[in-house]
């Protein structure tokens, strides 16, 4: 996609956060509405993607955490 292309369907974009919750609202302008519902569609997937990645990333390293923090226990105990 051209630089002129993404500002252009980013200008059309607009992202909110719903005041008092954990929710975003995504708004997206087009004269066609199948293409606004991909366009939605995409970003949606892309974003929950990326929360996922960021969960399991998050998992780890609490995990990694854990295990260090029960062998120094585990030394100290012995």
């Amino acid at each position: 996609m051209s630089r002129i292309a993404r500002e252009r369907m980013l200008g059309n974009l607009e992202v909110s956060n719903i005041r008092d919750t954990n929710l975003i609202q995504l708004s997206f302008r087009h004269t066609d509405p199948s293409h606004t519902k991909r366009v939605i569609d995409t970003y949606i997937t892309e974003f929950s993607h990326r929360n996922l990645l960021e969960t399991q990333e998050e998992a780890t390293a609490r995990k990694n955490f854990l295990e260090e923090q029960f062998a120094k226990v585990s030394t100290q105990l012995e």
